[in-house]
């Protein structure tokens, strides 16, 4: 066998091996896996503070929660939950959202979501900002917030975050 073909065959063999172990660590039943955060857009509400919503899946098998979270753009980010009240939406932070094990969680209008408060200046529609999200055992997540127009119809025009 000559030397290159020699070299060839470790390098297949090598690289073989290597996608076998990757794919058993992606395996959700593993232990192994990942957190994943996609359609991540934020709104303000009033000049001083606004909101980050997203969706975070967890291909692991274990469930993971978000702790916290944190931007440079306001002085305050907490993550919050909407509840209704006697027919009214209120909202409150909460200490910790579950990510269920091969699961997903939705941030959104209406439900749980990352509220930032003393925002050092309006958030404009068609920009960007920069979210870091923290999760208790896969820790900080770093995010890109678009921000768009809000309009109040996820909420059934009650225009509230």
């Amino acid at each position: 066998m000559t030397r290159t073909l020699r070299w060839m065959l470790v390098v297949t063999i090598t690289l073989s091996m290597t996608a076998v172990a990757c794919s058993e660590d992606d395996d959700p039943g593993s232990g192994g896996g990942s957190i994943s955060v996609s359609d991540v857009w934020g709104w303000s509400s009033t000049p001083d503070r606004g909101a980050v919503y997203f969706t975070v899946e967890n291909t692991g098998g274990e469930a993971d929660r978000i702790t916290g979270a944190a931007s440079d753009v306001a002085g305050t980010v907490q993550v919050h939950e909407t509840t209704m009240v006697d027919g009214t939406a209120q909202m409150g932070e909460v200490d910790a959202v579950e990510v269920p094990a091969g699961g997903s969680v939705t941030f959104e209008p209406g439900g749980y979501h990352v509220m930032l408060m003393d925002i050092s200046e309006p958030l404009e529609v068609g920009s960007s900002i920069d979210v870091t999200l923290t999760f208790e055992g896969f820790g900080d997540v770093p995010v890109s917030a678009e921000i768009r127009e809000f309009t109040g119809e996820a909420m059934g025009d009650e225009g509230e975050m």
